[in-house]
């Protein structure tokens, strides 16, 4: 029984090490590349369709540096939204890839976005919370570089919250572009 215990004891001891060493090896990460990446200009907003169903959505923008272009890039985003007139709470979640970048003479160093949620059986929800992460994957993990956070201090506490879930519409992107003529 000893010999278990101790057994049980070194893997403990080596499941910690091995979750320091990627806590300090994201940390070192997060602090090289904090420059390079940025989320602003954060709004939200609604939509009808032409069939008349109704969509939440959650616009942003982002920068990311060219020289990075190695990088396998992802964003993250999750809004919660709570039903004013019932009082209903839900969220949606989100993780897209951006598209390849424009070559470097023509990307105009922002990339638009755009998370579309449908109203469902909401009649006026407002946006209670979000959280939006830029970042990359390094060795399966996903590194968040520049973050977002309304009303939170994680995207995890959106997610693990006891709201419904709600599937988005759809998350898109688009990068900005220089439509330079030459003579």
């Amino acid at each position: 029984m000893q010999t278990v215990r101790l057994i049980l004891a070194f893997l403990a001891l080596g499941l910690y090490s091995t979750a320091a060493e990627v806590s300090e090896e994201m940390a070192k990460l997060q602090d090289e590349y904090k420059g390079h990446m940025k989320i602003w200009a954060v709004e939200d907003d609604e939509e009808e369709s032409s069939s008349g169903r109704e969509y939440f959505l959650l616009k942003f923008e982002s920068r990311q540096d060219v020289r990075d272009r190695h990088l396998n890039y992802e964003m993250h985003a999750a809004i919660q939204l709570t039903d004013k007139k019932t009082d209903q709470v839900v969220y949606a979640e989100a993780t897209a890839v951006p598209s390849e970048l424009p070559p470097d003479d023509f990307y105009a160093d922002h990339t638009k976005w755009e998370l579309k949620i449908p109203f469902g059986d909401m009649k006026k929800p407002k946006l209670t919370a979000s959280a939006i992460e830029f970042g990359f994957i390094r060795n399966g993990q996903f590194i968040p570089i520049a973050v977002d956070y309304d009303k939170v201090d994680s995207m995890e506490e959106i997610v693990n919250s006891s709201a419904k879930e709600v599937k988005p519409k759809s998350f898109r992107h688009s990068h900005y572009a220089y439509n330079e003529i030459y003579d």
